[in-house]
């Protein structure tokens, strides 16, 4: 039994019908604070607590290039930063 999210609500509604009724499908950004909390809390809420986390969210943010890291802008960085590394801290 566990949670997925996603942004995209026909794939998660797709993969939580292929993974059967003990799964439930958050959607969300997991860039987004707000987002993160309704994912933590609707987990908890449906199965009391959350035992484990497989925190795969991760690769190229949409609309924002790689590039090297000298070359990256602020605004570049923090997305990155936000899609690779704070979307696993829990708020």
């Amino acid at each position: 039994m566990g949670a997925i999210a996603g942004r995209n609500e026909a794939t998660l509604n797709s993969t939580v019908e292929t993974l059967g009724g003990n799964f439930i499908g958050v959607k969300g950004d997991v860039t987004n604070l707000d987002d993160l909390e309704n994912l933590y809390k609707t987990t908890a809420d449906k199965f009391g607590k959350i035992d484990g986390l497989v925190v795969n969210a991760g690769g190229v943010v949409d609309g924002v290039p790689l590039m090297a890291i000298t070359d990256a802008t602020e605004e570049g960085y923090d997305s990155y930063m936000d899609l690779n590394l704070k979307a696993s801290i829990s708020p």
